[in-house]
């Protein structure tokens, strides 16, 4: 866990154009008056991996290496279908309690960075 004093902001911005006359901003902000602000940079082998959270983390972001094409799901536990993520976008999760898992199909993915916050 970050010392004391440390603070965070997450912010995901975006624009949608050409739907409307004018631009559509979405702006969705988290803001933590007691980080966590760990950083990894981990290996996901093929099939089910567990994330180990920090005590006090809200956010969690996962970010694989731009080249990726490796399946990845996000899901609760190993038995959950989970949901497909993008194999190479980054991804944001908010987290209160359990598992994060993150099955890596058909190979192991090399360079993901996790940020919790």
């Amino acid at each position: 866990m970050a010392g004391p004093g440390v603070t965070a902001r997450a912010i995901f911005q975006a624009h949608v154009d050409n739907l409307y006359p004018e631009s559509l901003p979405i702006d969705f902000q988290w803001s933590f008056v007691a980080a966590v602000g760990q950083l990894q940079t981990v290996t996901l082998n093929n099939g089910d991996n567990t994330l180990t959270i920090p005590a006090g983390t809200s956010v969690v972001g996962l970010k694989p290496p731009a080249t990726n094409s490796v399946a990845l799901k996000a899901k609760g536990a190993g038995g959950d279908t989970g949901w497909t993520l993008q194999a190479a976008m980054p991804n944001v999760f908010t987290w209160s309690a359990g598992n994060i898992v993150i099955n890596a199909g058909g190979s192991s993915v090399a360079g993901v960075q996790l940020a919790f916050l």
